[in-house]
């Protein structure tokens, strides 16, 4: 197939599972062009050059003066986009710029499926330019795009233009169907997953007492409630060593904790790292931690591709019973989950894989399982194929 995908920002370093999905399509000899709305300045994921994915990208300019020209062009003139609602006049302007900026790039390449990743601006791209082309599309809805106040009548229109709608969890599914009221079975689950070999690969030599977390520094990430954990449990185990791989807006606020309860010395955070670094901290990592949460705007997580980095590598989790977490981790048998925002559970779970060997082997066997049988790249790209092709 000739595969469009469409994406506000393209490299992302936290939207690998995006990158999985499209090197997994290339693997098995499909064309897949990505119409990028940005160039995201992240670090790049060694897959981005492996199969040189810029040559295959085409970025909306990103002259102020030329995106400025595009606005005024396609919105100022013509009906082209209008008739559909969407979060804002920005928003709208942009998508039908877009569209029309791409139109002529995507009718060369004769595609024949259109995908986006997230609602709201590239899906909505995404649509005006299926509808341009006469092409179908589908989107991926995943979590702030639908959990943070989405506008309804926006989304709706867009699920019931698509070919299938696309989510990475039953959470989701049955939230989007609640929410809008569209047929559930037009809404598909196809998880988002990490690449099982390059993390299977990892030779563990974990240190004694070394804690991983590996996330953004959002709010729904909860990481205030492990940095507290932490401070509980150091009396017991004055030996730890917390590590904190990421960044986010609440680096200045978490690394003030830190500082309050005198953590310096056993914690680190390391910032956003190469894959090769990555796969060291996974390595020596003890227990690996995420304890997620519901934001105060609604957002959530679905299913974390770093819980399931973790759990291929066989490290023992522990995260919390949120939204679709559950799918991913059952407790006592993938990994320990808690209840969020609750440092008592965070602290008698930690302090229990710590102290107990066996548990942490079973724990991490059994992650490895769930991960090859229920969240494997190469079984969710056949089942959007599926979709795609019918």
């Amino acid at each position: 197939m000739k595969i469009g995908y469409v994406l506000s920002a393209f490299p992302k370093l936290s939207e690998s599972f995006i990158l999985n999905e499209i090197v997994e399509l290339l693997k098995r000899g499909h064309e897949v062009n990505i119409f990028s709305l940005r160039r995201s300045q992240d670090v790049f994921h060694n897959e981005v050059e492996e199969y040189e994915l810029l040559k295959r990208t085409y970025f909306l300019p990103e002259q102020r003066k030329y995106i400025n020209k595009l606005l005024f062009r396609f919105s100022s003139i013509g009906t082209f986009g209008w008739k559909y609602p969407s979060e804002n006049l920005k928003s709208k302007a942009l998508s039908i710029a877009a569209a029309k900026y791409y139109f002529k790039i995507a009718k060369k390449l004769d595609l024949d499926i259109i995908q986006a990743h997230f609602n709201r601006i590239a899906a909505h791209t995404a649509m005006l330019l299926g509808q341009s082309l006469r092409v179908p599309y589908t989107f991926t809805g995943h979590a702030v795009d639908i959990f943070v106040e989405p506008n309804v009548i926006a989304l709706k229109t867009r699920m019931e233009n698509t070919k299938a709608v696309i989510t990475p969890s039953y959470y989701n599914r049955e939230y989007l169907h609640t929410l809008t009221d569209v047929d559930k079975n037009k809404i598909n689950v196809v998880r988002a997953c990490l690449d099982i070999e390059k993390f299977k690969r990892i030779k563990r030599n974990p240190d004694n007492f070394r804690i991983l977390t590996v996330c953004r520094l959002v709010e729904k990430k909860g990481l205030k409630y492990s940095i507290l954990a932490i401070k509980e449990i150091l009396h017991e185990f004055p030996e730890i060593s917390y590590r904190i791989v990421g960044s986010g807006p609440l680096e200045n606020e978490l690394k003030k904790l830190v500082n309050q309860l005198g953590l310096e010395e056993n914690m680190q955070f390391l910032g956003d790292i190469t894959d090769d670094s990555l796969i060291y901290e996974l390595s020596k990592a003890t227990i690996f931690v995420l304890p997620c949460i519901k934001a105060k705007n609604g957002d959530m997580d679905v299913c974390p591709l770093t819980l399931q980095e973790a759990m291929i590598a066989k490290i023992p989790v522990v995260s919390t019973v949120m939204a679709s977490i559950p799918e991913l981790i059952e407790n006592k048998k993938e990994g320990l989950l808690v209840e969020s925002k609750n440092v008592k559970q965070l602290v008698e779970a930690i302090k229990n894989l710590l102290e107990h060997k066996n548990l942490r082997e079973m724990l991490g066997e059994n992650g490895r399982e769930k991960i090859e049988n229920k969240f494997n790249i190469s079984y969710e790209v056949k089942k959007l194929l599926e979709i795609w092709s019918t």
